[in-house]
């Protein structure tokens, strides 16, 4: 009788632990956020400043909202190259120097096969919406990302 005591709490506490790693996996943290303005659009970004915070981005997100997406800063302008790997949603890929953009791209969920995409050219900043988002926005190259 103990036993299965024993096990019914551990499996508990496992399924909890789970639950909570997921949850917070996914949502954002709120000193991490900031407003980016692109023309007339207005986005709740979440910031990727850190080597670990560019690596992990957006993998194992299902969803994103509409108007969010996530910034990533990089401390020097240098040609970047994202990959999908665990992306379960697909993005478009704005990539931008100076605040500026020079660039967008397609990332495609990795449902779809292994891709890599590279900038343009050398940027600091990197941001990934929902796919299609940019050209709903009407964004292009040479507007200017303000934060």
């Amino acid at each position: 009788m103990k036993y299965k005591v024993r096990i019914t709490i551990v499996c508990t506490i496992v399924i909890a632990g789970i639950f909570f790693w997921q949850n917070n996996a996914q949502a954002p943290r709120s000193d991490n956020l900031a407003t980016l303005k692109i023309g007339a659009s207005l986005l709740t970004v979440e910031l990727a400043r850190t080597p670990d915070e560019h690596a992990s981005g957006l993998m194992y997100r299902e969803t994103l909202a509409e108007d969010s997406g996530m910034l990533f800063l990089f401390p020097e302008s240098r040609k970047q190259i994202f990959w999908n790997k665990n992306t379960l949603m697909s993005l478009d890929v704005i990539w931008a120097r100076n605040k500026k953009i020079i660039g967008i791209s397609k990332l495609q969920t990795m449902a779809n096969g292994f891709q890599t995409i590279a900038s343009p050219e050398p940027v600091d900043s990197v941001l990934e919406v929902n796919l299609g988002w940019a050209e709903r926005h009407g964004i292009k190259i040479g507007d200017a990302l303000e934060w």
